[in-house]
Protein backbone atom coordinates (compact mmCIF):
# COMPACT_ATOMS: atom_id res chain seq x y z
CA UNK A 1 0.00 0.00 0.00
CA UNK A 2 2.76 2.43 0.88
CA UNK A 3 4.55 1.71 -2.37
CA UNK A 4 1.43 2.30 -4.46
CA UNK A 5 0.75 5.60 -2.68
CA UNK A 6 4.06 6.94 -3.99
CA UNK A 7 2.59 7.15 -7.49
CA UNK A 8 0.27 9.91 -6.29
CA UNK A 9 3.06 12.00 -4.72
CA UNK A 10 5.22 14.74 -6.15
CA UNK A 11 8.41 13.18 -7.60
CA UNK A 12 10.89 14.54 -5.03
CA UNK A 13 8.64 13.59 -2.14
CA UNK A 14 8.04 10.14 -3.60
CA UNK A 15 11.77 9.58 -4.05
CA UNK A 16 12.44 10.48 -0.43
CA UNK A 17 9.64 8.25 0.83
CA UNK A 18 10.82 5.40 -1.39
CA UNK A 19 14.31 5.68 0.10
CA UNK A 20 12.79 5.50 3.60
CA UNK A 21 10.74 2.45 2.63
CA UNK A 22 13.83 0.70 1.26
CA UNK A 23 15.79 1.52 4.43
CA UNK A 24 13.01 0.02 6.57
CA UNK A 25 13.02 -3.11 4.40
CA UNK A 26 16.79 -3.45 4.82
CA UNK A 27 16.35 -3.13 8.59
CA UNK A 28 13.84 -5.99 8.53
CA UNK A 29 16.23 -8.13 6.49
CA UNK A 30 19.02 -7.41 9.00
CA UNK A 31 16.74 -8.31 11.90
CA UNK A 32 15.27 -11.51 10.49
CA UNK A 33 18.05 -12.69 8.16
CA UNK A 34 21.32 -11.63 9.81
CA UNK A 35 23.29 -13.94 7.51
CA UNK A 36 22.46 -11.65 4.57
CA UNK A 37 25.09 -8.99 3.88
CA UNK A 38 23.20 -5.73 3.46
CA UNK A 39 26.28 -3.49 3.43
CA UNK A 40 26.19 -2.82 -0.35
CA UNK A 41 22.59 -1.63 -0.07
CA UNK A 42 23.42 0.45 3.01
CA UNK A 43 26.30 2.14 1.18
CA UNK A 44 23.99 2.98 -1.72
CA UNK A 45 21.31 4.34 0.61
CA UNK A 46 23.83 6.49 2.46
CA UNK A 47 25.23 8.00 -0.73
CA UNK A 48 24.26 11.62 -1.23
CA UNK A 49 22.33 12.06 -4.45
CA UNK A 50 22.60 15.31 -6.35
CA UNK A 51 19.52 16.80 -7.90
CA UNK A 52 20.15 17.96 -11.42
CA UNK A 53 18.08 20.73 -12.89
CA UNK A 54 16.95 20.26 -16.48
CA UNK A 55 18.84 22.24 -19.07
CA UNK A 56 16.66 24.50 -21.14
CA UNK A 57 17.44 24.82 -24.79
CA UNK A 58 18.14 28.32 -25.96
CA UNK A 59 16.01 29.60 -28.79
CA UNK A 60 17.95 30.84 -31.82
Amino acid sequence: MRLESLYRQEPLSAASQLKDLIAETVELVELHLPEIDTSPVRRTLNRQQHIWKPVREEKA
